[in-house]
């Protein structure tokens, strides 16, 4: 019948333009994705791979249940990170 395909072809314009931006989203992601693989041999690279795969495909299919997985993964990498950069700069790292 229809795959995920199907009901992007019905979308409103304004939702065909917001998955646009996602796939744009998507690429620069995995422009980063591939950095971070490069430069740490593949082992935070290969997380971002998943992360960029549940966005492709939540842009693709339009799963609004996707789009917040991502979303709340990418909140977690935030917090991550603040943290991270939170101990160096306590660490005087930066001085």
């Amino acid at each position: 019948m229809g795959g995920p395909s199907r009901t992007a072809e019905f979308a409103p314009p304004l939702a065909k333009k917001h998955q646009c931006n996602l796939f744009i989203l998507g690429g620069v992601h995995l422009v980063m994705m591939i950095a971070l693989m490069v430069s740490f041999h593949g082992a935070v690279g290969f997380g971002e791979l998943i992360n960029c795969m549940f966005l492709m495909c939540g842009a693709y299919s339009m799963n609004f249940c996707l789009m917040i997985l991502y979303i709340i993964i990418m909140m977690n990498n935030v917090v991550t990170y603040f943290a991270i950069v939170g101990l160096a700069v306590q660490d005087n790292y930066f001085a």
